[in-house]
C-alpha cells in the first residue's frame, strides 16, 4: 500500500499487483492508516483511496481464501479476516473527514466493498463493479449487504448480490452506486480535485453534515444541525468566511 501526503490531503493506493487483492499485508497497511487518521490533530482533512495500475481492487486474495479453507483452523480464520476487513470499512465510514474512492479500474468483492463505505465514489466507466461473492458460495461479509442495499436500495442490492452480477462504471452511475463514472485516466485527476476543494472548507461543518446525512431523519440529526449552527457561529474561521462572502458583493 502506498501512502501520499499533499497539504492537508491524504492518498491512500492499493498495491498488490497484478489485481490489487485484499490479503493480509494490505489489510494490515490499512488498519496502520486509520490508526493514524484517528489521533487527535492528524492534519488530514480529506482521505482519496485508488489503486495502483489497471485496477482498484480485485477483492479477497483468492491465495488466501484458499490457504483458510485447507486449514484445520481454516474456517475461523477467514471468519476472523472477514470481522477484520469488515471493521476497518466501518472505521472508514465513520470518520469525521471526507473520504473519496477513485476507483481507476476493476473493483470486485472487499474492493467494491471499500469503495461503498466512503463518502463518495468515482468510477472508471468502462470497468466493471459488483459483488460476486455468491459464485464462490460465500456472501458479502465486509458490509457489502449492508451498504449496497442502503446505497442502492432493496431490489438493486437483491439483483446484484444474489446473482453476483457485475455493472459498467457507467451503470453504476445510472443505478446511484457510484457519484460520477469518468474515463479511467481522468479519475485521479478529477478525484484530486475534489479533494482539493474539500479540504479549502471548514472541517467542522464537514464533520458535522457527515454526521447529520448519518443519523438520517432522525430527531438527532435536525438537533445536530442547530447545535452545529450555534458552534459555527461562534467559530471565528466560519465567520471569517462569512465576511470574505458577503465582502465579494461590495
Amino acid at each position: 500500500m502506498k501512502v501520499r501526503s499533499s497539504g492537508a490531503v491524504m492518498t491512500v493506493s492499493l498495491d498488490s499487483p497484478p489485481v490489487n487483492a485484499i490479503g493480509e499485508g494490505v489489510l494490515a497497511a490499512l488498519e496502520d492508516v486509520l490508526a493514524t487518521l484517528q489521533r487527535p490533530n492528524s492534519g488530514v482533512r480529506v482521505l482519496v483511496v485508488t489503486g495502483e495500475g489497471r485496477h482498484f481492487g480485485a477483492g479477497a486474495d483468492l491465495e488466501l481464501v484458499r490457504t483458510h479453507i485447507e486449514s484445520p483452523t481454516g474456517g475461523e480464520d477467514m471468519v476472523a479476516f472477514v470481522q477484520r476487513l469488515q471493521n476497518a470499512y466501518a472505521t472508514i465510514a465513520a470518520l469525521p473527514i471526507p473520504t473519496i474512492c477513485a476507483m481507476n479500474g476493476t473493483a470486485l468483492g472487499g474492493g467494491f466493498e471499500l469503495a461503498l463505505a466512503c463518502d463518495l465514489r468515482i468510477a472508471a466507466a468502462d470497468a466493471s463493479y459488483g459483488l460476486p461473492e455468491i459464485k464462490l458460495g460465500l456472501l458479502p461479509g465486509a458490509g457489502g449487504t449492508q451498504r449496497l442495499t442502503r446505497i442502492g436500495g432493496r431490489a438493486l442490492a437483491f439483483r446484484l448480490a444474489l446473482r453476483g452480477e457485475t455493472v459498467s462504471g457507467s451503470q453504476a452511475e445510472q443505478f446511484g452506486l457510484v457519484h460520477w463514472a469518468l474515463p479511467a485516466a481522468e479519475v485521479l485527476t478529477f478525484a484530486t480535485e475534489l479533494a482539493d476543494e474539500l479540504a479549502s472548507r471548514s472541517p467542522v461543518a464537514l464533520a458535522a453534515i457527515k454526521r447529520c446525512i448519518q443519523l438520517d431523519d432522525s430527531r438527532e440529526g435536525y438537533a445536530l444541525e442547530i447545535e452545529t449552527t450555534r458552534l459555527l457561529m461562534d467559530d471565528p474561521s466560519a465567520r471569517e468566511g462569512l465576511k470574505k462572502f458577503f465582502a465579494r458583493d461590495n
